[in-house]
């Protein structure tokens, strides 16, 4: 899996910060709270949405989409490496790479998922592409670069749940302009540490449902830029999920924190119906 060099901006699914009456992302700002809590909803939708699909893939024969038969072609086994290695494939403005390896009890590599057998699967994503979209409160144009390390163990038997674990790293840079508190822009770098989140297993559902419990913890460091003055800041973001679409989001650091309301579905900053 190709790993590219330097800032590597990427999609970022983000709408403009919460009406909290703020008009200056200063390091103690809610805004910048909210905007950062925006920012990370996107990775965060994007490892939930590899969850719910491995679930979805595994239960219908093939792993990630497109399944079946066409997912193995697009995914062939190195036995070299031991890993599936999939062609890269594009989703509108993104391009999304991935790898993956099924496990068993010893860890030893597997070419194929067995019931029985297999342990665990280890799975590479790497995301890159832009956006550039109006919403509801202004405009947004931006780049993001997501790489993924994640682990799912609990797989052997008639499980009814598993467990994530894992590692990442994103870079983002985007723009937000014309919103209720104005125009500034944001480069972000951040590591992501996912812990213990515990995916339910379904065996006869169409969907998958959201992680019930666990953490993702986002180490945020970045600048935003308004008008001619550009100002650093450092957060901490962690993401609890509780079973349903909206997690909640805890933002921290010296300036000021925040907590926060992330719909997964839509890998934005929400509130809960």
């Amino acid at each position: 899996m190709s790993r590219k060099l330097g800032f590597i901006p990427l999609s970022l699914l983000v709408l403009a910060a919460c009406g909290d009456g703020a008009t200056d992302p200063t390091d103690s700002s809610p805004t910048l709270n909210a905007d950062v809590a925006n920012a990370v909803a996107d990775g965060v939708g994007e490892d939930v949405a590899t969850m719910r699909e491995l679930n979805f893939g595994l239960r219908t024969g093939g792993m990630f989409f497109p399944i079946g038969h066409v997912a193995g072609a697009n995914c062939p086994w190195n036995s070299a490496t031991g890993w599936h290695e999939c062609a890269a494939r594009d989703a509108g403005p993104l391009t999304i790479e991935r790898q993956y390896a099924y496990y068993n009890a010893a860890g030893t590599a597997q070419e194929a998922f067995d019931d029985e057998q297999t342990a665990s699967i280890r799975v590479k994503r790497v995301v890159d592409g832009s956006i550039d979209r109006d919403t509801d409160r202004g405009s947004i144009s931006g780049t993001v670069h997501h790489d993924r390390d994640l682990t799912v163990s609990g797989l052997q038997g008639a499980e009814t749940k598993r467990t994530w674990n894992g590692t990442g790293h994103s870079e983002i840079e985007h723009t937000r302009v014309n919103d209720d508190n104005g125009s500034r822009s944001y480069e972000i770098t951040a590591d992501i540490t996912v812990a213990d989140v515990v995916v339910p297993h379904p065996r006869n559902e169409d969907r998958d449902p959201w992680p019930l419990s666990g953490t993702i913890t986002t180490h945020v460091v970045g600048s935003v830029t308004r008008g001619e003055e550009t100002r650093t800041f450092e957060r901490t973001v962690v993401i609890t999920f509780d079973g349903t679409q909206y997690a909640k989001a805890v933002v921290n650091g010296t300036g000021g924190s925040g907590e926060f309301t992330i719909d997964l579905a839509n890998r934005r900053l929400g509130h809960r119906p």
